[in-house]
């Protein structure tokens, strides 16, 4: 039950589905639905029960999106992390999009349920919310362009990695040169990055 409550997400909608799914099926345990939705391209496919259906839910919230926090929703769901920050979301875009834009557009996936808040200006995308905007990302973008956001955004860690590392080699430059990526004040400020987003 833990288990099928991970996969979940959490997210009460599927729990319930889950939990409808089990009981109309006497022979079914918890633990062979919870090995028929472990495979992320089953998950949002079985989560349906009756008119219940986790995708339909999730559906109804990104068709409100208007096309600039639509893109951002598709472009996030390559950001395999606990939480993330304005600056990793904005770095999974085309470039030129300013922080505080896309910070906006982040609260407005918060109020519609599409992002959870976790304070301190980090955010963090349930498992089966990725899943979905996953699918979208490739629908709308297609296989290869999908794979642009992440491109993208590993550059943007490489060289913020970069940037932070010299602060602690004595032979390097506090401040190496590079397109993308943080310019960090100080070592204090270098290590508080590190240490949060290793988490």
């Amino acid at each position: 039950l833990r288990e099928l409550a991970t996969l979940s997400s959490h997210i009460p909608l599927a729990m319930r589905i889950a939990g409808n799914r089990i009981a109309g099926s006497p022979a079914v345990q918890a633990g062979d639905f919870a090995d028929r939705i472990r495979s992320t391209e089953n998950r949002l496919r079985v989560l349906v029960a009756g008119d219940l259906a986790v995708e339909a839910a999730f559906a109804l919230s990104y068709q409100e999106l208007d096309p600039p926090t639509a893109e951002l929703f598709r472009s996030i769901s390559v950001i395999d992390a606990g939480t993330f920050d304005a600056r990793i979301a904005s770095a999974t875009l085309p470039s030129g999009v300013p922080e505080n834009e896309v910070e906006s557009r982040l609260d407005e996936l918060t109020d519609l349920g599409l992002v959870e808040a976790r304070g301190g200006n980090r955010y963090h995308l349930h498992d089966l919310v990725r899943v979905f905007a996953a699918t979208r990302l490739i629908s709308q973008e297609g296989a290869d362009a999908a794979k642009m956001p992440s491109e993208r955004l590993r550059g943007w860690l490489l060289s913020t990695l970069e940037r932070a590392g010299a602060w602690f080699e004595p032979a390097r430059s506090a401040h190496p040169q590079g397109r993308v990526g943080i310019r960090f004040a100080d070592k204090e400020a270098a290590e508080a990055w590190i240490r949060i987003e290793e988490q």
